[in-house]
């Protein structure tokens, strides 16, 4: 398990200096599969970085997707993250749409603020219109969390551009 650590460690030093990371994608998969939630965690961080820094390995898309169904609040965001992440780089499909959509109607408002900023991401980025998206972003729109406000606003500010 410390070599885990200590691998996960260097993965998230040098994604923070904004490398590729491509060569920790095994060491990051093996790490979701571990039943140690920080560990989980700490992978999905990782995941949602490479994305953030373009990585261009679709297989990172798949990773994202096995993610769907985690318990921890903290990995469900990063995940949703980097969906957003990766939309920008060109890599998603209609997969990640259910997924958004159940991020929206999470309990959780840091989920629900992310997941309406990954709605954006893969409309605009990915050109998946989606009415069922558009029909979860209009539902939380008066949401009480003003975080969860501000991102629907934004998401719906970027699409008025684009369309």
């Amino acid at each position: 398990m410390e070599n885990l650590e200590e691998a996960l460690e260097a993965a998230e030093r040098d994604l923070l200096s904004k490398k590729d990371g491509s060569e920790y994608i095994e060491l990051i998969e093996q790490c979701l599969e571990c039943q140690d939630m920080l560990i989980r965690r700490k992978a999905s961080w990782c995941l949602a970085k490479m994305g953030q820094n373009k990585t261009q390995n679709s297989y990172i898309y798949e990773l994202f997707l096995r993610l769907a169904d985690d318990n921890d609040p903290e990995t469900k965001e990063n995940m949703l993250w980097g969906i957003g992440e990766i939309a920008g780089a060109g890599i998603g499909d209609e997969r990640s749409i259910p997924i958004i959509c159940n991020g929206m109607s999470d309990e959780n408002a840091r989920i629900r603020g992310m997941a309406a900023w990954a709605a954006e991401r893969i409309i605009s980025r990915l050109e998946l219109f989606s009415d069922e998206l558009i029909l979860k972003l209009n539902e939380i729109e008066d949401d009480p969390s003003p975080y969860v406000r501000k991102s629907v606003s934004f998401a719906k500010e970027c699409l008025k551009k684009k369309m």
